[in-house]
């Protein structure tokens, strides 16, 4: 009588346990009563991006790209008074990359249908915007204005899709001079304010890279 007793108890025991484990399962647990306000989707997209900054040359604009109204184009926001004027109507992404260093002008970077292939270009201070670079195929990035700010830099790829060549645009005219031409692969980096040292970078895998740096005033085998 005694060990079925003792068994009954074990039995019951154990029933108790699995009820109880399986009210435990179907029991939400609670960890934090902390509520959080609640936003719709369409106030997650109602957003506004603003990039870039440079100063115009008498310090009364600074040049920007706002995505307001729906795509990237130029503004110039007023540092008085911080009213925005809006310089470009593109359907094409515009990004700024700055005035010039004693005018009006801008210089801007676009690609033509969303292909990513960004020109560089100028827009005079008419509004008249004209493309540096171009060509249906190339790409091409600002590379810095030189020490007297009679010229600037600009890398293109029109003579090869796989490299990047240097030029140097007057500032007036527009026309311009190669200075350095990638025979090897090697990336423009920066080029120093009066023109004759050139910074060339090379990656070699994710952990290995080289710089190395040209002298312009020597003529280099296979250099134009």
């Amino acid at each position: 009588m005694i060990k079925k007793t003792i068994i009954c108890s074990a039995i019951a025991l154990a029933v108790a346990g699995c009820n109880s484990t399986s009210q435990q399962l179907n029991t939400p647990i609670v960890q934090n009563q902390t509520q959080f306000e609640r936003y719709s989707a369409e106030t997650f997209f109602d957003t506004t991006s603003i990039m870039g900054s440079s100063f115009s040359q008498d310090g009364k604009r600074i040049l920007v790209s706002s995505d307001e109204t729906g795509i990237f184009n130029l503004y110039s926001i007023n540092t008085e008074n911080g009213l925005k004027t809006q310089l470009t109507q593109s359907n094409d992404t515009t990004y700024p990359v700055r005035y010039f260093p004693n005018d009006e002008r801008i210089l801007l970077t676009r690609d033509q249908g969303g292909n990513e292939l960004f020109h560089l270009y100028v827009r005079d201070s008419n509004g008249t915007i004209t493309d540096l670079t171009p060509g249906d195929k190339v790409r091409a990035s600002f590379n810095g204005f030189s020490e007297d700010d009679n010229s600037f830099y600009v890398s293109t790829n029109e003579r090869d899709a796989k490299f990047m060549d240097l030029y140097r645009y007057d500032t007036k005219s527009y026309k311009r001079t190669l200075v350095y031409q990638n025979n090897t692969g090697l990336n423009v980096q920066s080029i120093n304010t009066d023109g004759t040292l050139l910074a060339l970078g090379k990656s070699n895998s994710n952990k290995d890279s080289d710089i190395f740096l040209l002298d312009l005033n020597k003529k280099m085998p296979n250099q134009n």
